[in-house]
């Protein structure tokens, strides 16, 4: 057996691979050999995971693969700060060392979002701790400062975003602007390197919805539809950007303008994957029953009533089972 066959992947070699500039057909050997060996996994596993988790491809960078085990350690970071109270968890991040990560300042801005309609004050908090990540976080922690600051620019968007629900629209612009500057600073050279911002436009669309500033709002959807179905199809995300007409209909609601937001819904239900987000579906229904039942067109309403009650007693809670029988009648 010759030597070269006990020879595994060290740090050292990792080290030296990410210095130089690889082709696509070293960097796919590279991952064959992750791949079937297991002493050499056990340095480089990362990367394996990487790739088969579609977080990079058969080319990638050290900072590609930092990102994506950033954002994995992230959900024991994540477990660890959830129980605690607002101010113990901030005194955790203010310690620095592990709590200052890219991956959960990405995870304190979703679960933010995700708290907003059940507990207002608790998305503020999550925007906050967010924040603080973010502005923590040093350049090379892992990229350069221009992602750095869309990732503080992200941050800030969901934090304006929960001062939005929470009611508090003075703290909601303050946070915005400060999303858009963090955002100029880091898109103006970099472009949308980490695809932050469908998503940081669609938040800001909503703060000008409930601003009533419907113009600008109208504009930031349909920027987000574009950036959505944008390239080829296996490219475009259908899904966000039938989630994005879901908001637009919500701004010719605000409008006054029914027939608008029903042709939307109507546009937005087949684009959506309901494996990916089944209560969304449910919305779209909902909202066009009630649509319906306002602009005064019962048959068509009552012709919707069975799927609607079935999806609410499926994927529903309490209060959309609520709202239903109210519409109902």
């Amino acid at each position: 057996m010759s030597e070269i066959e006990h020879e595994h992947i060290t740090k050292e070699m990792l080290e030296r691979y990410f210095d130089t500039t690889q082709t696509g057909v070293v960097s796919r050997i590279f991952l064959h050999l992750l791949a079937v060996c297991p002493e050499c996994r056990k340095t480089g596993g990362m990367i394996l995971a990487a790739y088969e988790a579609g977080a990079i491809g058969a080319q990638f960078s050290l900072v590609d693969v930092d990102l994506f085990e950033s954002r994995i350690r992230a959900k024991d970071l994540w477990e660890a700060l959830e129980p605690l109270p607002f101010e113990e968890a901030l005194r955790h991040i203010c310690g620095g060392g592990e709590y200052v990560t890219w991956g959960l300042a990405e995870r304190l801005s979703k679960e933010s979002r995700a708290a907003g309609p059940k507990d207002a004050s608790r998305a503020v908090d999550l925007a906050l701790l967010a924040v603080e990540v973010a502005k923590r976080l040093a350049e090379w922690q892992p990229c350069e400062k221009e992602w750095l600051f869309e990732l503080r620019a992200y941050a800030y968007a969901h934090l304006a975003s929960a001062y939005r629900i929470s009611g508090d629209m003075r703290e909601a612009e303050k946070a915005q602007r400060q999303a858009d500057e963090w955002w100029r600073q880091g898109a103006e050279s970099m472009g949308d390197t980490l695809g932050y911002e469908p998503e940081i436009l669609s938040l800001k669309a909503s703060l000008r919805k409930d601003q009533r500033r419907f113009d600008e709002a109208l504009a930031l959807i349909d920027e987000v539809v574009g950036i959505y179905l944008a390239g080829d199809p296996e490219t475009q995300d259908f899904h966000m950007a039938g989630r994005a007409f879901v908001l637009k209909a919500k701004i010719f609601e605000e409008m006054g303008n029914l027939e608008g937001a029903v042709a939307l819904l109507r546009e937005a239900s087949p684009l959506i994957d309901p494996e990916r987000e089944p209560r969304l579906l449910l919305c779209i229904q909902h909202n066009l029953l009630d649509y319906l039942a306002n602009l005064g067109r019962p048959e068509e309403a009552r012709a919707m009533l069975p799927r609607v009650w079935k999806l609410s007693r499926e994927i529903g809670n309490e209060l959309d089972i609520v709202r239903l029988t109210w519409t109902e009648g």
